[in-house]
């Protein structure tokens, strides 16, 4: 639905441009988008025309949506403009293009991020392949380690440490928002 509504927004946009209403650019958007967008809009559009007011029907697509904040926005944006008055077709492209820009910049932050997701997977996979490659090469080489009791101190301390560095390696390369 996110990927979706930048292109939705300027739909809307262009139609109340060419001088339609905004129920009417919801029908547009309805008409021409694919799934899901389409089916959310056209579920607003028909809510409105059967008599329930246009902002509540708004309103309600965003009930349907509960975590889909690109159209909590629009839909603030849009009661607000209705209340307080301006231009709807710039409030909806700006508000495109600044989603559009988002996902962009999330683009990149990711790719940005890639690098410490791998040496976090090499860092996680590296211990298993060392030991079935010592036990593939000497297989009574690792076997104090599983019979000792200074081995077993060792062998608990290599996984905690173990998992204490992928924890960390995760963690460094995840972003808040």
């Amino acid at each position: 639905m996110s990927e979706q509504l930048p292109e939705a927004l300027d739909m809307m946009a262009r139609s109340l441009r060419a001088g339609h209403a905004l129920s009417a650019s919801l029908e547009v958007v309805a008409r021409e988008m694919p799934e899901p967008v389409a089916v959310e809009f056209g579920r607003a559009f028909e809510a409105q025309r059967l008599g329930l007011p246009l902002e509540q029907a708004i309103v309600q697509m965003t009930g349907r949506l509960p975590g889909n904040g690109d159209v909590k926005i629009f839909a603030v944006s849009t009661l607000i403009q209705r209340e307080t008055g301006g231009n709807l077709a710039e409030i909806l492209s700006n508000l495109a293009e600044t989603i559009r820009a988002r996902y962009r910049f999330y683009g990149k932050l990711r790719a940005l991020t890639a690098e410490g997701r791998a040496s976090a997977v090499i860092v996680a996979v590296m211990p298993f392949l060392v030991v079935l490659a010592l036990r593939a090469v000497n297989p009574g080489f690792m076997n104090p380690l599983f019979s000792d009791a200074l081995g077993h101190m060792f062998l608990a301390y290599a996984i905690v440490s173990w998992c204490v560095g992928v924890a960390w390696l995760y963690r460094m390369a995840q972003v808040d928002f």
